[in-house]
């Protein structure tokens, strides 16, 4: 099912382009299912935080988690329901559960249940992320050192 879309380089440039229609000031309705959608930032991939969607009801955090852990076996060029999600859990485990997922994570890694070769691309959003909360440590509130740290402590399983 797909829970998260999102543009790519910014594009489409407006929701109703990717099949939503705008309810009221953050909700939107998918066309062709009636599903209900919020509008939220997602990963930055190089270029700034991307314009996303989330179907509503949220995810839980297990969820979420759980979304994370799908394979990827789709090529870049071809991005899918599974790619999106990804992109979209990651984002919100970041956003809403940076040290819990954080610490999860590293557990994860030492366990055996994620790893580089078999997580490939949430390995390289990850090192992405990771580059991206070293370049705005000087501009943080507690809160975000704090994940800043974290990223800081995890660091070597995603170099």
């Amino acid at each position: 099912m797909k829970y998260f879309m999102q543009t790519v380089r910014f594009s489409p440039k407006n929701p109703e382009q990717m099949g939503l229609k705008k309810l009221d000031e953050n909700k939107y309705i998918n066309i062709k299912d009636n599903s209900v959608w919020i509008c939220i930032p997602l990963l930055d991939l190089g270029w700034g935080r991307e314009n996303g969607f989330c179907r509503l009801p949220l995810l839980s955090y297990e969820e979420l988690v759980k979304l994370i852990l799908i394979p990827i076996n789709t090529p870049v060029i071809k991005i899918d329901d599974n790619t999106f999600n990804l992109y979209g859990a990651l984002a919100c485990l970041l956003d809403d559960y940076p040290i819990e997922f954080l610490s999860e994570l590293e557990q994860m890694n030492l366990s055996g249940v994620i790893n580089k070769d078999k997580n490939k691309l949430l390995f390289e959003l990850l090192e992405n992320e990771l580059y991206c909360s070293d370049d705005t440590l000087n501009k943080i509130n507690k809160k975000d050192k704090e994940k800043y740290l974290k990223w800081k402590e995890i660091s070597h399983i995603i170099k």
